[in-house]
C-alpha cells in the first residue's frame, strides 16, 4: 500500500532565500503494520520550489502503484514504492498537456485481453466547475520504464476529455476501475461502462452509466470487481452487490 498527500518538508537555502519542498511517500508492504519513506523526486529533475498537493494514489498490484496531483504531476514506481519514475502526459507534437490542470483522481485497471487502462480525472484551474478525462490503453506496463529517458516517461492520451463531465455533479474526488466498469464518486456517484465511455456519446442508457445521488458528497469508492462496489460520504455508505443495479443506501 501507498499513502502520499501536501508535502511537509521545506528545506530553505541562503543565497537566495528560497523554499524547497521535497515530496515524500510512505509505503507498506506487510498490510501497514509498518511504513517506509521514499522521495518522490528523487530520480527526476522535477521543480521542487512549489507545493505539489498529491490528490490520489494507486496499487495496481503488490508491484505497480500511480499518483497524481497538482499541475499535471503523476508518478509511478515499478517497485512497490521504494523509487518513482515521472509520467508527462503530452500531445502528439510531445507538448504538456496538463501543466495548467489539477489532477484530482487516478485509477489504472488490468485488462485481461487488453493490457491495462489508465484514467486520469482533472480539472482546468480557470474553469473548476468542469471536469475532464484523460484515457490511456497501456499494453505492457513493463515497457513504460524500458523507454523512459532518465527516469522521465512520456505519454500521449488515446482519448482527451471523454465523457459528459459537466457541472458541479461531476466533482470528481475518487475513482475505482473493475475489468467492465468506472466508478466517480464526489457530489453522488456515477458509473460508466467502459467501452461506452469510450464511445464518448452524448447519451447513454441506463446499463451503460448512471449518476445517483448527487445531493450527497462523497470522499472514497472502491470496487472489489464488477459486482461489488462500496462509496463512503458524509453521512451516507451506499453499496452494491449486482452488476446490474444502482448502489443503495447501506447506512445514513
Amino acid at each position: 500500500g501507498i499513502a502520499v498527500g501536501t508535502p511537509t518538508t521545506s528545506i530553505t537555502s541562503t543565497l537566495p532565500v528560497e523554499q524547497s519542498y521535497q515530496q515524500f511517500l510512505l509505503h507498506t508492504s506487510n498490510g501497514g503494520k509498518s511504513w517506509t519513506k521514499s522521495n518522490i523526486y528523487q530520480l527526476t529533475d522535477t521543480t521542487d520550489d512549489i507545493i505539489v498537493h498529491f490528490n490520489s494514489c494507486h496499487m495496481v498490484d503488490d508491484t505497480y502503484g500511480i499518483v497524481c496531483g497538482d499541475k499535471g504531476y503523476v508518478f509511478i514506481t515499478n517497485d512497490s514504492g521504494v523509487t518513482w519514475y515521472r509520467i508527462t502526459l503530452v500531445d502528439n507534437d510531445n507538448s504538456p498537456i496538463a501543466n495548467d490542470k489539477t489532477l484530482q483522481t487516478i485509477s489504472l485497471a488490468n485488462y485481461p485481453d487488453n493490457g491495462y487502462c489508465m484514467i486520469i480525472s482533472y480539472k482546468n484551474n480557470d474553469d473548476p466547475t468542469t471536469t475532464g478525462i484523460y484515457y490511456y490503453d497501456i499494453s505492457d506496463l513493463s515497457t513504460l520504464f524500458t523507454n523512459a529517458s532518465n527516469f522521465i516517461i512520456s505519454i500521449i492520451p488515446s482519448i482527451d476529455n471523454i465523457g459528459p463531465f459537466e457541472g458541479p455533479q461531476h466533482n470528481i474526488i475518487s475513482t475505482s476501475s473493475t475489468t467492465t466498469y468506472n466508478y466517480f464518486a464526489g457530489i453522488g456517484i456515477s458509473r460508466y461502462e467502459t467501452a461506452a465511455l469510450l464511445d464518448n456519446e452524448s447519451s447513454y442508457t441506463n446499463t451503460e452509466a448512471y449518476t445517483i445521488n448527487n445531493t450527497y458528497t462523497y470522499h472514497s469508492i472502491h470496487a472489489f470487481d464488477d459486482t461489488h462496489a462500496i462509496a463512503v460520504g458524509d453521512n451516507i455508505i451506499s453499496c452494491t452487490n449486482t452488476n446490474d443495479s444502482e448502489p443503495v443506501d447501506c447506512a445514513n
